[in-house]
């Protein structure tokens, strides 16, 4: 059985921007025979998802000590992948990271210039794809409330969204 509690609204809001990202996840990639628009100019093969991904995890930085992880295995049949797929899933690992880092560098002391640095990467955030095209104007949102927030020293709904979206 599923137990559902009531959710804050910060949390209802971080809960439609999880279901927007799945909804996108679902839909970025296809089984190759199941396609719904054969136009190739969309979709691409998993060697173009992963040279996408790989490019990607070079043009962006990672916090000191942070790790691109294993990157993704080829699927044991084949499929076909949104265009941007590749970038959205390196950039939101990218996102999450900095997420993570500027909470754990909170408050005064010996981490204030990483935590400065953190938010820094973190505004970068509107210069790429996943900000630009992959998301909805709701997660647009989502995201600049919380730069807004972390510009003022709160963490509330990048937490939020950390616990939601980050592994």
């Amino acid at each position: 059985m599923i137990k559902i509690r009531k959710l804050h609204k910060h949390q209802q809001r971080v809960a439609q921007a999880v279901i927007c990202l799945t909804a996108l996840c679902a839909t970025g990639c296809t089984q190759d025979g199941n396609a719904p628009d054969r136009n190739e100019s969309l979709y691409q093969d998993f060697d173009r998802y992963i040279a996408e991904y790989r490019e990607t995890t070079r043009r962006l930085t990672l916090p000191p000590g942070t790790s691109w992880g294993t990157e993704p295995t080829k699927p044991p049949e084949p499929m076909l992948y949104a265009q941007g797929a590749g970038s959205t899933k390196a950039e939101l690992h990218w996102f999450c990271s900095w997420e993570k880092e500027w909470i754990s560098t909170a408050g005064s002391g010996p981490d204030e210039a990483r935590h400065r640095v953190a938010l820094e990467q973190l505004e970068k955030v509107k210069e790429l794809q996943v900000y630009q095209v992959a998301l909805d104007p709701a997660g647009r949102a989502l995201i600049d409330k919380g730069l807004e927030e972390a510009r003022r020293g709160v963490a509330t709904t990048i937490t939020s969204d950390v616990a939601a979206n980050c592994v």
